[in-house]
């Protein structure tokens, strides 16, 4: 998932810098963004560092607003080393990483003033995700030669936080124990809030659509199925939104199992 946000509200040193990089027409395409990204990861499974690059951005233009969101490759890679260090005992821990790469690890991201604006998830999209666009935004594109099919959805963060809000306040009020829901969809909230209102937001299912068959991609309704389960708790249709739901949860578990098999 990708914020775009607007040039104008980056901070100074940060805008001149990506006003620059917009100017020279350095704006990369999805699908080298991906590689890029792919190329990172390799990288860090064989060195266990980040590669070295300079900033990179994709770059988006509505009407005669710029819109930027940058890669941080390295910044993700702390971020992602850190959190994967809170999760695995300090004796396994240390055979993966030594204390010096965690310790750069950690002051890489001390300078950030904010969050990355890209999020990721391996082998899934998070169903937390799906509540903050609308079935209408969905953008399905089929394969054709050279390029494998495409499904995303664009958003502004404006109307995202409208939406998760209202899928916070549905999921308080009619589920006893929601607190794993609810608190996956505030975090959400507190991510998003570090952007401005008039950024663009895109979840785009990037590499993860070559593992699922162009069929099932095109059928993919997943935003739709979510937002049918919350219309169903908001209504008091208790069935109806646990067996929705569950549905929905099978669907990405088969999918997960599969592509980890593979």
């Amino acid at each position: 998932m990708r914020v775009f946000e607007p040039l104008d509200a980056f901070p100074p040193s940060e805008r001149e810098r990506w006003r620059r990089y917009v100017a020279a027409d350095n704006g990369v395409p999805t699908s080298s963004a991906q590689h890029q990204e792919a190329t990172a990861a390799s990288t860090r499974l064989v060195t266990g560092r980040a590669p070295t690059e300079p900033p990179t951005a994709l770059v988006r233009r509505v009407a005669d607003q710029v819109h930027v969101c940058p890669l941080q490759l390295a910044e993700r890679h702390a971020a992602a080393l850190l959190a994967f260090r809170q999760q695995v005992p300090d004796p396994a821990a240390d055979q993966f990483f030594s204390r010096e790469e965690m310790w750069a690890a950690a002051a890489t991201v001390d300078r950030l003033m904010r969050p990355p604006h890209i999020r990721e998830a391996s082998w899934e999209v998070p169903l937390q995700w799906f509540a903050a666009f609308d079935a209408a935004e969905r953008r399905f594109r089929g394969p054709s030669a050279g390029r494998s099919a495409r499904l995303a959805y664009l958003t502004t963060v404006e109307a995202a936080l409208d939406r998760l809000d209202r899928a916070i306040s549905v999921v308080e009020a009619r589920v006893d124990d929601g607190g794993g829901i609810g608190a996956a969809l505030t975090e959400l909230v507190d991510w998003l809030a570090n952007f401005h209102d008039d950024s663009l937001l895109e979840l785009d299912y990037g590499g993860l659509a070559t593992t699922i068959p162009a069929a099932d991609l095109a059928t993919d309704l997943s935003c739709e199925d979510l937002w049918a389960t919350i219309d169903n708790l908001e209504r008091g249709h208790a069935y109806l939104a646990v067996s929705g739901y569950e549905a929905l949860q099978g669907r990405w578990q088969l999918l997960r199992i599969r592509c980890r098999t593979n």
